[in-house]
């Protein structure tokens, strides 16, 4: 995964779909969250950070499966914040 400074809020806001073609070793962590977001239609219209929320997985859970696969995050200010 090549955006080594790509900031957590950066990816919420993305589309799963946009994330999926960017980073196609990020669907790992979809799958091992049981996110069944590859090939769903939604895909291109749910951002991660709605994808998170509709299958109810906390945002740090998902954070530390994508850095397991690569994807280095920006740390964000002011803590975790909301799933």
């Amino acid at each position: 995964m090549s955006e080594k400074h790509l900031s957590q809020a950066d990816l919420l806001a993305m589309s799963v779909a946009e994330v999926l073609q960017r980073w196609p070793e990020a669907s790992g962590a979809f799958l091992e969250l049981r996110m069944h977001c590859l090939g769903c239609v939604f895909a291109r219209f749910d951002t991660v950070r709605e994808a998170l929320v509709l299958h109810r997985v906390p945002r740090a859970q998902f954070m530390r499966a994508l850095q397991q696969r690569g994807l280095e995050l920006a740390a964000e200010k002011g803590g975790t914040g909301p799933s």
